[in-house]
């Protein structure tokens, strides 16, 4: 499953004034024991190293296909993603950090 870790998608986690994070883990959250996701041995950690380095996140996999994505709660609660990921400190600078379920739907959550 671990096939399409280098394909440029991008995942939309702000907008409508409001930058998205999953109120709690999904299903198959990469940060849940045991290796749900059947990523390769330390891909989790190459993807928290280079989330934290370019000071962006990582987006929950469950949201993935919907317009309005959202940031993965297991990375959001990393306190290193806290200090540097740079969506989440603006949204909590700014107030504007929305808690979203991450296995609803878009036409549950949302007008378009």
């Amino acid at each position: 499953m671990d096939t399409a870790e280098d394909d440029a998608r991008t995942a939309i986690v702000y907008s409508h004034n409001e930058v998205r994070v999953c109120e709690d883990k999904c299903s198959t959250c990469i940060f849940r024991p045991g290796n749900l996701m059947r990523l390769r041995p330390g891909r989790r950690s190459q993807m928290v190293r280079d989330a934290l380095h370019d000071e962006g996140h990582i987006t929950c996999h469950s949201t993935l296909d919907q317009p309005l994505s959202a940031i993965c709660r297991g990375f959001a609660d990393l306190p290193e993603a806290k200090a540097r990921s740079l969506a989440l400190r603006v949204g909590a600078a700014l107030g504007i950090l929305v808690y979203v379920d991450p296995e609803a739907r878009v036409d549950d959550v949302h007008d378009l």
